[in-house]
């Protein structure tokens, strides 16, 4: 989906909640319940939560609806209000019913957050959590392995790493044998039946939990180098390598295959990632991966994607923060060369930002030349420029 279609997907958000506000028909509530997933499979999260409210207003006991509205929360940094809320679903829903297994899915998840958010994975806390996704992705795979192979490939994960901490959580549990059970269970699924948005990201990844390299870079192809991927699926498989399977540290492989990855997501429309400069400096300086893995996780195209993604690296450093003198950031710009603003020596290096930022008067919220400092962030985030001069302005009223 391209950047035109996504805003037209939020406008028609918008529109449904408007909709939903009012008196409506029963076929806007059927649409607006459509859009709630297809938003988060774009990961339009803002608007996906404000339309599920719309809708849980207007059909509080629609359990798929209330499940995505969970799924908004964890995404947007609520995971003890998801938990609650998933909690009231499951005790109200059949164990038979798909929804059940479904919101016992979304609890582990948001465990598995509260425990990868945590700052020291030792405390208390972190390691509680961990456990209590452990729980929570077993109930519906054990329930049926055959059916919920996407708990058994979450438990295989949070296993892992549990073990990897040296913690007895659920010590019958063998974490090859899940995994060759989540296997199984894929491959024998016939065609018709496979989930044409998971199958193989969960087949990627139980193929992980057997060190099958090969076959997670084959599967993660699949589906990736596709025309069709949806930005959801790349951010769904980048939190579980990165947070739970932590491969980034422990795997040359698997940096390569993060870093593979990173750089398709934000070749796709609706795509972002979000990073603090200290971890964009530490991208910078990573080994790249080998062209032969490029090419096996996104076919021929891998090495272009990638060098995409290092020029956006690289660009970053161009990037301003424009702070007050001791204070906070008020604003942003970038470097430019004198030459493209038609200046000399042409050569030169300028910071372009907004007047409202910076400009001689202080205008507020501006502020004056000698109370501003930049500083570039994603290179040295320890260095403050002063600002000499204003070389050029043009006030808002000239714009």
């Amino acid at each position: 989906m391209d950047g035109s279609a996504i805003d037209k997907l939020r406008a028609s958000a918008r529109d449904s909640v408007r909709k939903l506000s009012r008196i409506c028909e029963d076929d806007d509530i059927v649409e607006a319940k459509k859009l709630v997933e297809e938003l988060r499979n774009v990961c339009a999260y803002d608007e996906m939560g404000q339309l599920a409210e719309a809708v849980s207003r207007r059909d509080p006991k629609d359990a798929k609806n209330r499940r995505l509205y969970a799924q908004y929360l964890i995404n947007t940094g609520k995971a003890t209000a998801a938990i609650d809320l998933l909690t009231l679903l499951k005790e109200s829903l059949a164990k038979d019913d798909p929804e059940f297994a479904e919101a016992m899915g979304l609890i582990g998840r948001a465990h598995k957050q509260i425990f990868f958010d945590a700052g020291d994975k030792a405390q208390t806390s972190a390691q509680e959590a961990l456990a209590q996704s452990v729980a929570a992705y077993r109930v519906p795979f054990e329930m049926a392995p055959n059916l919920n192979a996407w708990h058994g490939v979450n438990l295989l994960a949070v296993l892992t790493r549990a073990r990897r901490l040296g913690l007895r959580v659920a010590p019958e549990l063998n974490p090859k044998q899940i995994a060759k059970t989540v296997v199984a269970a894929l491959e024998a699924t016939p065609e018709e039946k496979k989930d044409k948005d998971w199958y193989l990201p969960t087949l990627a990844e139980a193929s992980l939990g057997l060190d099958d390299w090969d076959a997670v870079e084959s599967k993660v192809r699949a589906y990736a180098a596709s025309k069709d991927v949806k930005p959801f699926q790349i951010e769904s498989a980048l939190r579980q390598f990165i947070e739970i399977w932590d491969v980034e540290a422990t795997d040359e492989r698997g940096r390569g295959l993060v870093t593979t990855l990173r750089a398709r997501l934000l070749q796709l429309s609706g795509g972002e990632i979000k990073v603090a400069p200290a971890e964009l400096q530490h991208w910078r300086k990573q080994a790249d991966p080998s062209k032969e893995q490029l090419e096996a996780i996104l076919g021929s195209r891998g090495p272009e994607t990638y060098r995409w993604w290092k020029t956006g690296l690289e660009c970053a450093r161009s990037v301003a923060s424009i702070r007050q003198r001791l204070g906070s950031r008020i604003g942003t710009g970038f470097l430019v060369r004198a030459a493209s603003l038609g200046l000399q020596p042409s050569e030169e290096l300028l910071v372009l930002t907004n007047f409202h930022v910076v400009n001689e008067d202080g205008i507020s919220p501006g502020i004056r030349p000698g109370d501003a400092e930049v500083v570039f962030e994603a290179a040295d985030t320890n260095r403050a420029y002063s600002v000499s001069a204003i070389i050029w302005s043009s006030p808002v009223r000239q714009s």
